[in-house]
């Protein structure tokens, strides 16, 4: 199983935990382009059980080895995102090497049938590459697997405070 940690900019906590909790984990910067990341992820397709974790997530201790016992082949923690739990992005999943060789690469060329995305991104920004990869795994059958308890997304748990420091100085 690979582990990586993609980020193109510095989060200390994120950082911290997965040093903590997944030692092995590979540090991916991706931060030279739009295009970086997706350059950085393909070129680890196909190779292995494939563990993505984001650069704004906090993972925990039960994530590597929840990821290691499991048999789906597509599985995530969850994580809040605005007012939703997100499940199909790239914050904390795996990918069983049995689901790229699914959804190969080619596979996740644009255009991707029955997906809607600008032209422009036929080379795949970060802002539309998660919804790419789980549209292309959901026309190939496979469903995600939810594990719990969720992980922290980092930014929002800071945006939360900000919020709540600006509602009472207002107030």
């Amino acid at each position: 199983m690979r582990i990586c940690y993609f980020y193109s900019a510095d989060w200390p906590e994120a950082r911290q935990l997965v040093a903590q909790h997944a030692p092995s984990a590979e540090i991916v910067w991706t931060g030279a382009n739009e295009y970086h990341y997706w350059q950085e992820t393909i070129s680890r397709w196909g190779k292995d059980d494939l563990v993505t974790i984001e650069q704004d997530n906090g993972i925990h201790e039960e994530v590597i080895p929840q990821f290691r016992d499991c048999t789906e082949p597509w599985c995530a923690f969850g994580y809040q995102v605005g007012s939703y739990i997100c499940l199909k992005g790239g914050g904390c999943r795996k990918l069983s090497l049995e689901a790229q060789q699914i959804v190969p690469v080619d596979a996740l060329r644009y255009p991707v049938p029955d997906i809607g995305e600008c032209p422009e991104c036929a080379v795949l920004c970060w802002r539309h590459m998660d919804s790419r990869i789980s549209a292309a795994l959901e026309i190939a059958g496979l469903s995600v697997h939810e594990h719990t308890p969720q992980i922290r997304h980092l930014r929002m748990e800071l945006n939360a405070a900000f919020f709540a420091r600006a509602k009472e100085s207002v107030f």
